[in-house]
């Protein structure tokens, strides 16, 4: 007699349960952050919509409905509605370009009263099914054949373009995770190499000048062309000469958008990151603390390195053990901007401590590894390369989002995931994650 289905058995139970802990992690991080804000209504009002902890809390209520309908769903329907998504996501960023609202200088959001929808969120999520679905697709080779390659980069890139209209450079790099998933299916090194090489030369750029990095582009020519003098002509010098100038170019072209195309707070945020902050006589002085008043705009002005240096005050308080819960004081005063978003981390840092820090790195490693290592017993293509997908777009969120509140990163404004405020990032990435899980628990039934 043939065995019943038993689907609940079938769930990475372990996944599962990482997401519910940081979820958990999540409410209580934005219920200390914003607990100002609730005791302003009234302490029984934690559920006032009116609260960044209220609309949270509806938000995860949100996301459990949202979980079981997608462990209820048949999983052949993420693979069908695939390229329908991706192009539902491509009219909203389109849309919100011509009707968003301006947030921060970046027209990313559709306002619905006292809520926002991000679409850039779901983009993310969107071009991770889509890019599953075309490299999942028969005789698709993106190894040896070179439009298939630019195929698979035109569905990243395309997405990745309009959320640079929008301004929002955050969100774009997240889209630069997909080149982790092309290189995990048969890329080309280069596809790594590259994008690194530039790094390099971006920061020296930045750092030390365009006249520097074109002083050392020019000597590390002349010492290639004393290496070749006295041989024959050699299609390699020809090559070498070739990437020599296109670093010229590029280094030039760096410092171009830099002064010209950056604002000046992003400026201000990259500066303080490569050390260049306190030489910038025209800004204040790093050693200042007390932020400036603005007489004119009646307002308090704070430094461009505010949110960074308060956010490691109030980590470093936070000592071992942390001061406990709603005992910070960074937090409770809300010396930090964006403490409930960008900064949420600072917020475990100064009332958990080190433990709960490390805590958190450890249930972040742990999801990588596990997702990682579920994607690769997939018998599905679809289910591989969309399981490398969710990792890669996880990483560069907490690698950046934690890079920033610690000052390694430039402040860039990107989610730290399932614990940051935010409707739609939150529901994007439960979507992501959940939808992993289902993959993964039909695998065994899939045929090729």
């Amino acid at each position: 007699m043939e065995r019943k289905r038993n689907p609940l058995s079938e769930f990475d139970w372990g996944l599962v349960s990482i997401y519910a802990v940081l979820l958990l992690f999540g409410c209580f991080s934005i219920y200390a952050a914003s607990y100002r804000e609730i005791m302003a209504t009234s302490f029984l009002e934690v559920f006032n919509l009116d609260t960044s902890f209220g609309k949270q809390m509806m938000w995860v209520g949100v996301c459990i409905v949202m979980v079981v309908v997608c462990l209820l769903l048949d999983s052949k329907i993420y693979t069908t509605l695939a390229y329908v998504s991706y192009g539902v996501a491509i009219v909203l960023l389109i849309a919100v370009l011509l009707f968003g609202k301006d947030v921060n200088g970046n027209k990313s959001w559709f306002g619905v009263g006292s809520f926002g929808i991000q679409p850039a969120e779901f983009a993310k999520f969107a071009t991770a099914l889509a890019l599953s679905k075309f490299m999942s697709g028969m005789n698709i080779d993106i190894r040896n054949n070179t439009r298939h390659l630019f195929t698979a980069l035109a569905i990243i890139g395309i997405p990745a373009c309009l959320v640079v209209l929008q301004g929002d450079l955050g969100s774009t790099l997240v889209f630069c995770s997909f080149i982790f998933v092309l290189f995990r299916e048969g890329a080309s090194p280069l596809f790594l190499i590259i994008p690194f090489v530039t790094m390099v030369i971006s920061i020296i750029t930045l750092k030390y000048g365009v006249v520097t990095m074109l002083v050392v582009d020019a000597l590390s020519l002349l010492g290639l062309l004393y290496f070749f003098r006295k041989k024959k002509f050699n299609p390699n010098l020809l090559f070498v000469i070739i990437i020599h100038v296109g670093i010229a170019i590029y280094a030039l072209g760096v410092n171009t958008v830099y002064m010209n195309v950056f604002k000046d707070y992003q400026r201000a945020r990259i500066d303080y990151v490569l050390g260049k902050y306190k030489k910038d006589k025209k800004k204040p002085a790093i050693q200042e603390v007390v932020p400036v008043v603005d007489k004119n705009a009646k307002k308090e002005r704070k430094f461009d390195d505010w949110n960074v240096r308060q956010s490691m005050i109030a980590i470093g308080s936070g000592g071992i053990l942390g001061k406990g819960f709603l005992k910070g004081t960074q937090t409770r005063f809300s010396f930090v901007p964006e403490q409930t978003t960008d900064f949420i981390f600072c917020t475990i840092g100064e009332e958990e401590g080190f433990w709960g820090t490390s805590l958190i790195l450890i249930l972040y490693i742990l999801l990588l590894y596990r997702l990682i290592n579920t994607a690769d017993k997939q018998r599905s293509t679809f289910s591989r390369i969309y399981g490398y997908s969710v990792a890669g777009i996880l990483f560069i969120h907490f690698m950046i989002n934690i890079g920033m509140t610690i000052g390694i990163v430039p402040v860039i404004g990107i989610p730290l995931p399932f614990i940051s405020y935010g409707g739609s990032s939150l529901l994007a990435f439960t979507l992501l994650l959940i939808i992993m899980v289902k993959l993964d628990a039909d695998r065994l039934h899939v045929l090729r």
